[in-house]
């Protein structure tokens, strides 16, 4: 990978809201940073990772004691990055929707990618699975069966929402 693509998707990477939110928190920048260095690795790679990791594949379960020691036990953190997620994944999942409809392609990759990338905060396996189904369809213009696994997306971030939520309320 030259420096010009690295440049370029770095700059894209930046544009995300919720890069930028997370900038804002001195604490937040390590976690920026990482990101930015793992976004440079190919989807394959990341599909790769996904695969190997052992955690349960059901829609509700999360697995709290990974996330935090991620976070270096910082609970506020994780409140805050779960209010992101609340805030952005939304008007994300209305995009993708839109896109799908129009079969805009790359709309589908990027807003696909974007979802991927907040819900990977959270160590879920499915629900990343899922956003990553949809980026590749999206860069591949793959459209059968994008309704059904947009549906599914849609289930899983809904749930995956509430069971942050129960986490945090414990």
């Amino acid at each position: 990978m030259n420096l010009l693509s690295c440049e370029s998707q770095f700059r894209h990477v930046l544009t995300n809201v919720w890069l930028i939110r997370l900038w804002r928190h001195r604490l937040c920048r390590r976690i920026v940073v990482v990101f930015l260095f793992s976004s440079l690795f190919s989807i394959e790679q990341t599909v790769m990772t996904l695969k190997s990791r052992q955690q349960e594949q059901n829609f509700g379960s999360i697995d709290l004691d990974k996330i935090l020691s991620r976070l270096c036990g910082d609970r506020e953190l994780l409140a805050e990055l779960v209010e992101i997620y609340r805030e952005d994944y939304p008007p994300l999942l209305v995009v993708v929707e839109q896109a799908i409809a129009d079969r805009n392609g790359p709309a589908v990759q990027q807003s696909g990618h974007a979802l991927k990338g907040l819900i990977s905060n959270f160590l879920h396996n499915k629900t990343t699975s899922l956003a990553l189904k949809i980026e590749k369809k999206g860069r591949c213009n793959d459209w059968a069966g994008i309704e059904e696994d947009f549906g599914q997306l849609k289930t899983a971030s809904r749930q995956l929402i509430e069971a942050l939520d129960k986490a945090i309320a414990n």
